[in-house]
């Protein structure tokens, strides 16, 4: 097992007959402990495949380095890095039993005799529960059992660093679920240091210790899935997490009989949602300044005591969606179509007019510049205040030492 640091990298590359650089990966900061399972999460093109590329050394960095443990690995070739890759595409040998597959990479790269080779296939094969395929060849198997071979083939390697470039993405739903259920597994039983990139959010809140969401190249925020999840540091993380993604609506902060309201900022909607003095003061808030409310579909519920409670609005249903244990609402707030995920018992009609409300605990609140000013929850961790909005590594730890 290994600590991995990764300082300053840059990778930027140049189009074919072109002068303009297009920059992959924007001075990434990140350090990987030792045993960690690190999943890099983002949208397509948002540098993390790049980025796990540079770790492997199957591209080399603009500038920057990375370093295991003490050592600087920043100019090695991939065979002298200790880590293991496994693909999106398996890239298996399709002329290859799995047993051959499994044990090439042992035969180029190390002085192992046959029977110790072997001896690391069996072991592997047995933790992946695929003794009965070493046989067969690649096109014999199931798309699941490929993935295992994949798997087994980096085992047999004993690196000091897992490398892993979506390897589920292949699969179909129910394979998936059933991967990351033994990717953990396996995680669990070799404890070695792991970096995952997916841009599904259900992979990297159910596998991982920790979270890095990129973007256009640079790193947004790092931290437990818990947290990254509950306190977002922007809003791109905010609307990137969770599935259905947050509701969002621009508003504007008036004053109306010693009362601050939230307004939208769009003269068609009916919102007006008060909050608290402390909020504006924590928030350092000013009448008239334009914010993005966001609240998550789940902390929405519906009710038939309109006006009983100061914090409940009016929308028209626009789609219900059943879903087996829970009702997904579309609900029409201005231009906005706002998403509300009730229990399957809660049965409206599409087109009639609702009555929704969520708690002030439960308002995220985003300045103009997309960074949060309020997250989840009333307590200091909630509110972001000043320029420096990521959540690094030690800030997280500190909010998990204390929860």
């Amino acid at each position: 097992m290994g600590t991995l640091r990764i300082d300053q990298l840059v990778k930027s590359f140049t189009a074919p007959n072109s002068v303009n650089e297009v920059v992959a990966v924007d001075n990434l900061d990140i350090t990987v402990e030792e045993g960690e399972f690190l999943v890099l999460l983002g949208p397509s093109g948002c540098g993390k495949s790049t980025t796990l590329r540079c770790i492997a050394g199957l591209e080399t960095l603009t500038s920057g380095s990375i370093r295991l443990d003490e050592t600087d690995i920043t100019g090695n070739s991939p065979q002298q890095r200790d880590m293991a890759m496994v693909f999106q595409d398996f890239a298996l040998y399709p002329h290859m039993t799995a047993a051959e597959n499994m044990s090439f990479g042992l035969k180029m790269t190390t002085d192992l005799s046959e029977k110790d080779r072997m001896d690391r296939v069996n072991e592997a094969t047995s933790i992946m529960d695929i003794e009965g395929i070493l046989d067969k060849k690649p096109a014999q198997v199931s798309g699941g059992q490929k993935q295992r071979i994949a798997l087994g083939r980096a085992i047999v390697r004993d690196p000091e660093v897992f490398l892993m470039d979506e390897p589920l993405s292949n699969l179909d739903a129910k394979l998936r679920a059933q991967m990351r259920t033994e990717i953990q597994r396996l995680h669990r039983q070799l404890g070695v240091t792991t970096i995952y990139v997916t841009h599904d959010q259900t992979e990297a809140m159910t596998m991982s210790d920790r979270i890095a969401v990129l973007n256009n190249g640079e790193l947004q925020q790092i931290g437990t899935p818990d947290y990254v999840y509950h306190h977002p540091t922007n809003q791109f993380v905010a609307g990137f997490l969770g599935e259905p993604s947050m509701n969002f609506l621009e508003v504007q902060l008036s004053e109306t009989d010693d009362q601050y309201v939230l307004t939208a900022d769009d003269a068609t909607t009916t919102f007006a949602y008060p909050i608290d003095e402390t909020i504006v003061q924590e928030c350092d808030l000013a009448i008239g300044q334009r914010l993005t409310v966001g609240v998550r579909p789940e902390d929405i519920s519906v009710t038939d005591d309109e006006g009983t409670n100061n914090h409940s609005q009016t929308a028209m249903l626009d789609v219900v969606e059943p879903m087996g244990s829970d009702n997904f609402l579309y609900l029409l707030v201005g231009q906005e179509s706002w998403t509300a995920r009730v229990d399957e018992d809660v049965e409206l009609t599409e087109g009639e007019q609702v009555t929704y409300l969520f708690e002030e605990s439960d308002l995220h609140l985003f300045a103009d510049d997309g960074t949060t000013l309020k997250s989840a929850g009333l307590d200091e961790d909630a509110f972001h205040t000043g320029s420096d909005h990521e959540i690094t590594v030690e800030a997280t730890q500190s909010a998990d030492s204390q929860a």
